[in-house]
């Protein structure tokens, strides 16, 4: 797992060493398509960049905000409108049942905005909450300024550890990569439990 989220790190960092903010935008905005591109790894070096003169920090900020924000909004819209109907369809493939949607819309009516902009704080999270904001039809208007709320935070925060690491960023990339690798390993353990509690459930 590590391996993995070092490789697409690497990948990530040499597009930006190459495309400049268009591959800020870019990744930023992918990354929030629920791809697993690491917003720590590209923030903080896009903001390392900055101390060297080839950005600026108040750029490196707006324009991953920009695509964060972009992303967010594209992938709820696509999920406000088709994803319900295939959760209904296919949902059960995958253990998620009606009741399980009616309790996410009813959560997401009561919590919805506090959700969406904590989730924005967490890493990977901040990119799959948008999936069932979607879903239980939260209202557009608030998930958009929760979303926007989240990010500038969330970008601020690591563009000022990488503005601060300066030249020490080869060696803080490589903590976060761990923990990005712990945060994927989490998830994927929470996935297996609902899945055997649902095999348990149904037995």
């Amino acid at each position: 797992m590590f391996n993995i989220i070092s490789n697409l790190s690497s990948l990530a960092l040499q597009v930006i060493d190459k495309s400049g903010y268009a591959g800020l935008f870019i990744l930023s905005f992918l990354e929030n398509l629920a791809i697993p591109i690491p917003s720590e790894i590209i923030v903080p070096f896009s903001a390392f960049l900055a101390t060297t003169g080839r950005f600026s920090f108040t750029l490196v900020i707006l324009v991953a905000t920009l695509g964060n924000w972009l992303g967010s909004m594209t992938l709820f819209r696509h999920c406000r409108f088709g994803g319900r109907w295939l959760l209904e369809r296919y949902g059960r493939y995958v253990f998620i049942h009606p009741e399980d949607i009616k309790r996410a819309e009813g959560w997401f009516h009561h919590n919805g905005p506090a959700t969406v902009f904590w989730f924005r704080l967490v890493p990977v999270g901040r990119a799959i909450v948008s999936i069932p904001a979607g879903i239980a039809h939260m209202h557009v208007k608030r998930f958009a300024l929760y979303t926007l709320a989240g990010s500038v935070i969330w970008n601020l925060g690591l563009g000022y550890i990488g503005y601060k690491a300066g030249e020490h960023w080869d060696v803080i990339h490589v903590y976060f990569e761990k923990f990005d690798a712990l945060i994927v390993m989490v998830i994927i353990a929470v996935v297996v439990g609902w899945i055997l509690y649902h095999i348990k459930h149904r037995k």
